[in-house]
């Protein structure tokens, strides 16, 4: 059947173009592969969304890929190797990270450059280039500027720093004050306040003098400067805190602890209350620390423990855990008492594991650790993967 159809179609279409269009498809199916690091015996390697070896298990370290490329460490020197471990960048720099699939970071010799798949350099950076909605963000030294997909420089290197982009605007500081560029680099808020958010929805976190509160895209404030801090926009929620208590910190025999040249040693207790665009209260509870909504979830914190809620503060996973993720496709992974759970987005527990430490879902897999991320590069650090079901795909090993 699929010969005939491409014979049809190479009755009716360029020779050419036919091929270039398999091509073109046979480009996408490779690019749909994920490579998610593993190491057996000290050395690591790749796996694919199978689970199955793709990146043979012999290199000195491996850093996160995009698509179908992912970047290993060979006789003290990085490259990047594709999904059949053909090599695309050779082994001869500091260190590579990707910033998408087709946008290569090298580090060497104390600067920082942007390589496209052809190896072209883009750009080069004094501290490490970052990418924002299509736009590459370098500095110059102690400023920094923003350039295209290309290369081609957009914003010249002249301010302090620069934000990412978010509806169109990139927030910049000049001195000791903060406003908002649009994409060509025309001012359109001046640089007026203490600090400021990403804008969501219309709307920016702004802190003046003072307080936080809320601009539009004017750089008016919405919502007055009354808070002691304040977070982004997300599904039409945001969180302000509006109470902060220093207290004392006992020690077992009751007496307040410290150093000592006499300090007491304190605990900061928040209390965030997430409201609507128009500065209303949307959920009753306070919490001492939130996170933003996320497919209608929210992973706050009350009384030192983590738990979840939905839109109208019901509580959906109790506050127990010392740590939990992000949903993705309904699962949630957290730990509690040293043990690593997964659940569902009806708080249902759906398995637990003898491990410490987890990662949330990504693009299906969530990583099972005997140690913090941070520590994953040590010998006796086992690392694994579990899929939505919680069943392992790669089991933990060294």
């Amino acid at each position: 059947m699929l010969q005939g159809a491409l014979l049809f179609l190479n009755k009716i279409f360029n020779p050419r173009l036919i091929k270039y269009v398999i091509l073109l498809l046979h480009a996408q199916v490779v690019l749909s592969i994920n490579i998610y690091p593993v190491k057996e015996n000290g050395k690591w390697g790749g796996i694919d969304d199978h689970g199955q070896v793709c990146i043979p298990i012999i290199y000195e370290r491996i850093n996160y890929a995009f698509g179908s490329i992912v970047p290993v460490k060979s006789r003290s020197k990085w490259g990047v190797v594709n999904s059949s471990n053909k090599i695309i960048i050779p082994f001869e720099y500091e260190f590579i990270y990707l910033l998408d699939s087709n946008h290569i970071v090298v580090y060497q010799k104390n600067v920082y450059s942007v390589l496209n798949m052809n190896k072209d350099v883009l750009l080069v950076s004094s501290k490490l280039p970052r990418l924002s909605k299509g736009y590459l963000f370098f500095s110059d030294g102690d400023k920094w500027g923003c350039a295209d997909l290309y290369g081609g420089i957009v914003i010249d290197a002249m301010y302090d720093e620069l934000g990412g982009v978010n509806e169109g605007y990139i927030k910049f500081n000049n001195g000791d004050k903060w406003g908002f560029l649009d994409t060509l680099g025309h001012i359109q808020i001046s640089a007026k306040f203490t600090d400021v958010g990403d804008f969501f929805g219309g709307l920016s976190k702004a802190e003046f003098y003072d307080g936080w509160g809320y601009i539009n895209k004017k750089g008016h404030f919405v919502i007055s400067p009354q808070y002691l801090d304040a977070s982004d926009f997300s599904e039409g929620y945001t969180a302000v805190n509006i109470k902060r208590d220093v207290n004392p910190i006992e020690d077992s025999t009751g007496f307040y602890s410290g150093d000592e040249f006499g300090s007491i040693n304190t605990v900061v207790i928040d209390s965030w209350v997430f409201i609507d665009a128009s500065g209303k209260k949307r959920i009753k509870q306070s919490f001492e620390a939130v996170n933003a909504f996320n497919d209608g979830f929210s992973i706050v914190k009350n009384q030192g423990k983590w738990g979840v809620i939905n839109l109208k503060g019901d509580i959906i996973i109790p506050f127990d855990f010392e740590y939990l993720s992000q949903f993705e496709n309904g699962k949630i992974t957290g730990v509690k008492n040293k043990e690593v759970y997964l659940l569902n987005s009806k708080g249902e527990i759906l398995k637990k594991y003898n491990y410490s430490y987890c990662s949330g879902f990504f693009h299906g897999f969530a990583q099972i650790m005997n140690d913090n991320v941070f520590n994953i590069t040590k010998k006796d650090t086992e690392l694994g993967y579990i899929d939505y079901e919680g069943e392992y795909v790669w089991e933990p090993r060294k």
